[in-house]
Formats: structure tokens, C-alpha cells, sequence
């Protein structure tokens, strides 16, 4: 082929890749090597010329047409689908025909200079570097450069070459420059990325000479071709990959999306998910602004699952915000005045043993005398009223404990007014406040109803001089029968 004729090819090529490349992507700024890539590879070599045993099948006896080779090549990417891929491949080629008694042997280099096509990110642009394996092709031009010679099969006798001289008469031969044709690419393959710099291929491509000369036999067709299937390893500079707008636009909204599910509530405690530290929290508990449950008492245990909201500050609890008890009398370590009451005595609100009549103290097996004070907390009432508000909790916790730890204690639980108002109306209103304590009491911690017995005071047992005084307006606990 003549120079002129080369060079008009190359330059359409060169002019073709310069309008793709005014089309690349510039939704990302990369330096040279961010888009730079190299691979090496190796495979076989099958020829399709005038000296071919078969038309597409290999011929291995008589003359091997098996011939091998490699290749280096390095890539520059334009836009996620196009690329300037410049090949330098070398390697031995073969060929031979029974029928003509003849055989060839080449050896050959090619550098070429191809166009990069990107299959995959072509026909799914929204895929762009979520998939590990991608299709692409190739086409561009080349020259190759080879030696050759044809032989008779019978007697090894040489026939012809390209790329040498003949030494002497005895037909030894000389090298000499190689015979250069301009060469075609045209292949496709696969890559399979290993991470964000190593992949692997598998490919195969034409290479149309446009020479008749390869086989050193220049009769038959016009031009040979060879066909070259490789596998290889390729090393990208960079991990950043080169994205459609399309692809951009995914992940500004995939970015923009995060940010809204992080300003989500995703155990509905108030707390924005982003600064929330437990995303844990149960539904209905209340939490403090870092997200975290609410530990009125701060010892630890979060009040949904404190069992002793208001243990005293630095009390040893359990697990469920109990407040430990060392000799078991129902009464709190840091609140007990006698830490080590005897097993199975009855104890008053402070730890201290409760003494009968008599000065015995009263046990587990004895329930004492039918208003024997306790030694208990009063429970206290707002004007007019019989409900157990949230302030008499503490107390009302105190009392279920003592009820728990002596099993067999009975308790009267009897109701006072103050002085204000008709007797009559002040007992009933006393019995409804005695009535409303034990409804507490078994309601909320699962004493047994039957060891706990009303009476109402009415307004006759004031305790101070005054009217309307709220000391007036309670429960008292005393050990029944």
C-alpha cells in the first residue's frame, strides 16, 4: 500500500477521534493518570492465508499452524464509553496446505492504534460502575512488520520469503529490513474487575493485512489475516471512575437521599437519626436529646426498664433498677438502718425490726396487732380527692417492697381527712382514698388483695391544729390481723 494512502487513513482516524473526544464526559476533573491504564497479555495465534490446511480449522501434523504471541498496551480514557487504546503485539505465525505441498513460518511485530468502544456503558449508561464485568470492542490501524518464508513440505526445500536475502547459492538466508503492510484491527472481549485498579481480560481480534504477503505466497488472495485470542491482566492509575451524566445524577440523588434518611426517626423516639446514639430506643420511652432513654434517678438502668425510678443517688441496683438488699427485709441497702435484720422479721420503712405490743418483734408468722402502727410511709392527697398522684409513688414502692419481703404480713390500710367539711362526707371521702391505695397497690405491683383491709378515719383523727392541712389529707398503714 502506498504512504499516501496510509497516511489519509491515519488521519481520519486521528480527525475521528477528536470529535469523540470533544463529547468527553467533564462532569469530573481527572489528571492524565486518572484516566490512564496499561495491560499485558498473552494467547495464540491462527492465520487465514493461501497456505491453510483447513478453512477455519487448525492443522497440527505435518506442520503445526498453532503459533503464539503477546501483547502490551496502554489506554486513554475519553468518556465511560470511548477510549485511544495503542496495541504493541509480537509473535510467530503458520501455516501449510497438503494439497500445494507447501508450508510458511512468520515472525512479526505490530504496534496499532485503536478506538475504545465501551459496549456495556453504552447500552446501560445508568450501570456505570456498578458492574464488575464489561463487553467492549476495538477497531484502528497498524502496520505490522514480519519475516517469512515458504517451504515445500516434502523436502524442507525454500520456495520464497519476505524480510530477507539469499547469502549464497545454497540458499542460506540473510535478514534483512522487514516487509511493513498497514493492518486493520477489528476485536471484542471482556473485562472483569478485581478491584478498583486490577482487572482481567479475555479477548480475540482480526488483523486484516493489506498485503498478500505474510504466507511469502503471493499468488492467491489479496490479503491474509490472523486472528490473535488472548487473555491478559490490565492496571488502571486511578480508582475514580469515569461516569455518565446520568450516572452523576444517580449519585447526587443516592447523596442527597442519605442525608434526608439521616434526618429520619427511625425508632420514633424525636431524635433525628443522624444524632441519635441509640436508634434502639422502645417505643413510648423518653429519651434525652443525644437519643439516649431517660435515667431519672441515674443509676444506669433507663427508666423503661427501671423497675425503682427513684432509687436513692448512689444506691447499688440490679439489672431492672432495683436497689440491692442485703438481708432481704425489703428495704434498700442505702435506706436501711439495720442492715442486718434477722431472716423472716417484719421491718418498718427504714429497715428497723417492728416490735409488738409486748416488745417482740414481729415475724413473717405473726401479723401483729389489728392497728399496730407500721412504721410505713403516709400516702398524701390533694383537696377533695382519692388520687394516688405521681409524688406518692416512691412511698407507694416502699410499701409493695415491705408487703414482698414478708410474705405473710397483712397491712389496714386506713384513710383520713382534714377538717374541713361534714363528718360524713369526710369518712366517705377517706374511705375512697384508703380504697384507691390498695387499687395501687394491686393494680400496679400484684399484691395479693386479701392481705389488705380498709377503714376510714373520716376527719377525727386530725393531726395538726390548723384547717385544711394536706398532713391531714393521707393514708396510714398499720399491721392487720
Amino acid at each position: 500500500m502506498k504512504f499516501k494512502s496510509q497516511l489519509t487513513l491515519g488521519l481520519a482516524l486521528i480527525m475521528g477521534l477528536n470529535t469523540i473526544s470533544a463529547q468527553v464526559d467533564t462532569t469530573k476533573k481527572t489528571s492524565f493518570l486518572d484516566r490512564l491504564s496499561v495491560g499485558v497479555n498473552v494467547g495464540t495465534i491462527f492465520t487465514y492465508t493461501d497456505i491453510k490446511q483447513y478453512t477455519y480449522g487448525i492443522s497440527l501434523k505435518h506442520h503445526n499452524e498453532l503459533g503464539f504471541g503477546a501483547g502490551i498496551n496502554a489506554m486513554y480514557t475519553l468518556s465511560p464509553v470511548f477510549g485511544i487504546q495503542g496495541q504493541f503485539n509480537w509473535g510467530d505465525a503458520h501455516g501449510s496446505n497438503r494439497a500445494k505441498n507447501m508450508y510458511f513460518d512468520a515472525g512479526f511485530t505490530e504496534p496499532t492504534l485503536n478506538l475504545h468502544v465501551n459496549f456495556s456503558n453504552l447500552f446501560f449508561p445508568t450501570k456505570v460502575g456498578k458492574s464488575k464485568l464489561t463487553a467492549y470492542g476495538y477497531l484502528g490501524i497498524g502496520i505490522t512488520s514480519f519475516r517469512s518464508t515458504l517451504h515445500y513440505l516434502n523436502n524442507n526445500d525454500l520456495i520464497s520469503y519476505q524480510g530477507y536475502t539469499l547469502a549464497n547459492s545454497n540458499a542460506d538466508l540473510v535478514k534483512d529490513k522487514r516487509t511493513n503492510e498497514v493492518a486493520f484491527p477489528l476485536g471484542i472481549g471482556g473485562k472483569y474487575k478485581l478491584n478498583d485498579h486490577w482487572a482481567v481480560t479475555l479477548e480475540s481480534s482480526f488483523r486484516f493485512l493489506n498485503s498478500d504477503k505474510m504466507d511469502a505466497f503471493t499468488a492467491g488472495t489479496k490479503r491474509d489475516i490472523y486472528q490473535y485470542t488472548n487473555a491478559g491482566v490490565v492496571y488502571s492509575f486511578s480508582g475514580k471512575v469515569q461516569k455518565t451524566d446520568e450516572a452523576v445524577m444517580e449519585d447526587k440523588m443516592a447523596a442527597v437521599s442519605e442525608l434526608i434518611d439521616g434526618f429520619g426517626d427511625k425508632d420514633g423516639d424525636g431524635i433525628a437519626d443522624k444524632y441519635d446514639k441509640d436508634n434502639n430506643t422502645p417505643k413510648g420511652a423518653k429519651a434525652y436529646g443525644d437519643g439516649t432513654s431517660v435515667d431519672t434517678d441515674g443509676d444506669g438502668v433507663p427508666d423503661y426498664m427501671d423497675q425503682e425510678r427513684f432509687s436513692a443517688n448512689g444506691a447499688k441496683v440490679n439489672e431492672n433498677g432495683v436497689e440491692v438488699d442485703a438481708d432481704g427485709d425489703g428495704v434498700g441497702d442505702s435506706r436501711d438502718l439495720e442492715p442486718n435484720t434477722a431472716k423472716g422479721a417484719q421491718v418498718d420503712a427504714k429497715g428497723v425490726t417492728i416490735q409488738t405490743g409486748n416488745g417482740i418483734a414481729a415475724t413473717k408468722t405473726d401479723g401483729g396487732s389489728a392497728y399496730q402502727p407500721s412504721g410505713l410511709p403516709s400516702i398524701y392527697f390533694q383537696v377533695n380527692s382519692a388520687v394516688v398522684e405521681y409524688n406518692n409513688y416512691p412511698s407507694m414502692t416502699t410499701i409493695a417492697q415491705a408487703l414482698k419481703a414478708n410474705a405473710k404480713l397483712k397491712l389496714v390500710v386506713v384513710g383520713h381527712a382534714d377538717n374541713v367539711g361534714s363528718p360524713e362526707y369526710n369518712k366517705k371521702l377517706a374511705l375512697k382514698r384508703a380504697e384507691a391505695v390498695v387499687s395501687h397497690l394491686v393494680k400496679v405491683y400484684g399484691i395479693d388483695k386479701s392481705r389488705l383491709s380498709v377503714d376510714s378515719k373520716g376527719s377525727s383523727d386530725v393531726l395538726t391544729k390548723g384547717k385544711g392541712s394536706i398532713v391531714d389529707r393521707r393514708v396510714d398503714f398499720s399491721i392487720g390481723k
